[in-house]
């Protein structure tokens, strides 16, 4: 680990084929300094994930909302049951790093025209221009873009920004000129960061029919509609997999209902304030965020992670808009906080059922690396173990839900033989995958793991 610090920025990783540098040198220094405990990891990654909840909440204020409005917002931001994924994962702090720098980045933009706005260079000449601010939303940028993929749909919103406030001062070819010339730096920084990718990794995007292929037709109103219903739901997605695997599509219709409910209250109370322009940009960016990974065949709800701070802000507003027209009524007023706290509880109780099950994985993985450690020793060099995965009919969802050897997909740094492989087969087994004759087949019975020859 100490001498790959800074080694994956100019070299490809043979665990991945991803280019996430950032990640890959913080996990380095990490190991270098505390091997594979994992409290450093979470650590930073909450206290990241506090800080942008905090940014939430200075935004709305910013916007000129109460601190109703802003402590709405953030509380979602903080608790919201779909970040669970990219929060208290192991391997996530690309994701929170590349939406916490690039929310950083449109953040210190935003500064910048404040500032100018205020301080126009002809009337104050003597002032600072505040270009401070436009440097750290560029440098900001470029971390972003260098701890994930995904972090392309800033580069998009800062574009959509610097748009919207250059038309602010009229359609005017001037206008376009400038507003061109300010995006330059951030297009430069862009394409350095894709020129690195190009020829550092190894593989590329492609169209097929895997997970991580390209597909862009049906599969993007699919996605988008999948991932904002995943946003906006306040209960469990675990629990709305396992709803639908089971057929029991009268709960998952009731839970459809009180999410298109708590939906359209955001709507209308979105709908009525005097920042309507203020609140389109923040929709915009709740979709942006959500590219490129729409284009793939399979989304996962990380990806929402992007969206978040930006639905944050649309929920802060939009349930305090309404809080605020109730609150002339005593009636309204009870009945409103009646609904925040269930939805602030219904996420919480969310959250903490899934984090509880990202910790059972943990420790039924280790459970399983005991039981399968003694075979791995006897196993002849570049040797082969074969695992039958049990007939069960527990549901599989995510990293949530991994039964069987499932849960030892992502389990090779815990190994002591990197020669030795697994290969999985079904219950049922496949003639092209059989293992040899002599070869060494386990499986599980219940949680204890037995040889099957």
């Amino acid at each position: 680990p100490a001498s790959k610090i800074f080694y994956y920025f100019a070299h490809p990783n043979k665990l991945n084929d991803f280019y996430r540098p950032i990640q890959a040198s913080f996990l380095a220094i990490v190991q270098t300094f505390f091997g594979l405990e994992t409290w450093p990891i979470h650590l930073t990654q909450l206290s990241l994930h506090i800080t942008l909840a905090l940014l939430v909440y200075i935004v709305i204020l910013e916007f000129g909302f109460s601190r109703l409005h802003a402590g709405i917002g953030a509380v979602f931001m903080l608790i919201s049951q779909t970040n669970v994924h990219a929060v208290l994962s192991n391997d996530t702090l690309s994701q929170v790093g590349g939406t916490f720098f690039g929310s950083l980045s449109l953040w210190f933009l935003y500064l910048f025209y404040r500032y100018r706005i205020k301080n126009p260079p002809a009337s104050s000449p003597d002032i600072p221009s505040g270009r401070k601010y436009y440097i750290l939303s560029v440098g900001m940028l470029m971390l972003s873009l260098f701890s994930k993929e995904t972090s392309a749909s800033f580069p998009l919103m800062i574009g959509v920004l610097v748009l919207a406030v250059n038309l602010r001062a009229g359609i005017k070819k001037s206008a376009f000129k400038k507003g061109f010339a300010e995006l330059l730096p951030f297009i430069f920084a862009t394409c350095m960061y894709l020129c690195v990718w190009l020829i550092v990794v190894e593989s590329y995007p492609t169209s097929g029919s895997a997970n991580y292929n390209l597909n862009p037709g049906a599969n993007i109103i699919v996605n988008i509609a999948t991932l904002l219903f995943a946003l906006i739901v306040p209960v469990s997605s675990v629990m709305l997999f396992s709803l639908l695997k089971s057929g029991l599509l009268l709960a998952l219709g009731a839970i459809c209902i009180l999410t298109l409910t708590v939906a359209l209250l955001v709507l209308f109370g979105l709908w009525h304030t005097s920042r309507r322009l203020i609140v389109v940009l923040i929709m915009v960016f709740a979709l942006l965020g959500l590219f490129p990974v729409v284009l793939m065949n399979h989304v996962s709800e990380l990806y929402t992670y992007n969206s978040l701070p930006f639905m944050a802000v649309l929920f802060g507003i939009g349930l305090g808009n309404i809080f605020l027209k109730a609150g002339t009524y005593r009636f309204g007023r009870i009945s409103l906080s009646l609904m925040l706290c269930s939805l602030i509880i219904s996420h919480a109780v969310a959250a903490h059922s899934k984090a509880r099950l990202m910790a059972d994985n943990g420790s039924r993985l280790m459970t399983l690396v005991k039981q399968i450690r003694p075979y791995m020793d006897n196993a002849p060099p570049d040797g082969t173990i074969w695992l039958r995965k049990p007939t069960t009919t527990e549901i599989e969802y995510s990293i949530f839900c991994m039964p069987g050897f499932k849960v030892m997909a992502s389990s090779r740094r815990l190994w002591h033989r990197a020669d030795v492989r697994f290969h999985t087969i079904p219950p049922e087994g496949i003639s092209d995958i059989s293992p040899p004759k002599d070869a060494l087949v386990l499986t599980l019975h219940g949680e204890k793991v037995v040889v099957e020859r």
